[in-house]
Parts: C-alpha cells; sequence; structure tokens
C-alpha cells in the first residue's frame, strides 16, 4: 500500500510484465532496478521469489524492532543493538 492509498485500497505488484528479454538472457525489472541476467525466464522467476521474500523478512525484522521501541526499550540501547544485529 501506498503513503496516499485508502487503508482499503490492495495494489498487486506486477507479476509477467516485469519480466523480459534482451538477446539470450533474461531479467526482471525490480523498483530499484533491473536484475539479471539469467538463461531462462524460470531462473528469473525463481530469483524474484528469492528477492521478495528476503525483502519480506526484512520488513519483519524491522516491524519487530519498531514494536521494541513501542514497548519501552528505548532506554536500554544494549536491547535496540542487539536486535539491530539480527538484520
Amino acid at each position: 500500500m501506498r503513503k496516499g492509498d485508502d487503508k482499503g485500497s490492495v495494489h498487486l505488484f506486477r507479476s509477467e510484465d516485469r519480466f523480459f528479454r534482451v538477446d539470450d538472457a533474461w531479467y526482471y525489472a525490480a523498483r530499484e532496478q533491473d536484475v539479471g541476467p539469467f538463461p531462462t525466464l524460470e531462473e528469473a522467476r525463481m530469483d524474484l521469489r528469492r528477492f521478495v521474500s528476503s525483502k519480506e523478512s526484512l520488513d519483519a525484522k524491522v516491524t519487530e524492532l519498531k514494536k521494541l521501541r513501542r514497548e519501552g526499550n528505548r532506554g536500554d540501547p544494549t536491547v535496540w543493538n542487539r536486535q539491530v544485529d539480527m538484520i
């Protein structure tokens, strides 16, 4: 969801249109940059799944860190630093 969107709106990420081929190599478009080359479309798809999974994992860790901060661990930097080291 983007900042300006209504709370109930859902925006699905592109899927098939993010893959493209240049010469004999496959790539996919990510928000940050194009990723590739891959020898096959299936390998590009598998890498995209790994990429999305790693982003989701990182988001979950950041959410947990923010929760720790809200729960009163602000005054204890050792708690915060241990959690940051997990990332």
